[in-house]
């Protein structure tokens, strides 16, 4: 059931915020989210999501200057390139 699959993503977005970062985080669930929604195939729906994650990371981290999770060790180091 695809509700149950969005509540699921959302669930795990919150629960690996902290730990992979914004930016790895909401690109998986936007991704998931629109390939649910029925954007086919794959690569299109991980475009979308990566394209949503910079214009939410531009917005937000930068233009608005919120502090975003940039989550542990590898993906903390590089976040500091993003925002």
């Amino acid at each position: 059931n695809s509700a149950v699959l969005c509540v699921a993503g959302l669930v795990g977005y919150v629960l690996l915020l902290d730990i992979l970062g914004f930016s790895v985080c909401t690109i998986a669930l936007l991704s998931g989210l629109v390939f649910l929604l029925g954007m086919k195939p794959w690569p299109k729906a991980l475009l979308t999501g990566l394209i949503g994650t910079a214009v939410f990371v531009l917005m937000f981290g930068r233009v608005l200057g919120v502090t975003l999770p940039r989550g542990l060790g590898v993906v903390k180091e590089l976040s500091f390139y993003l925002y």
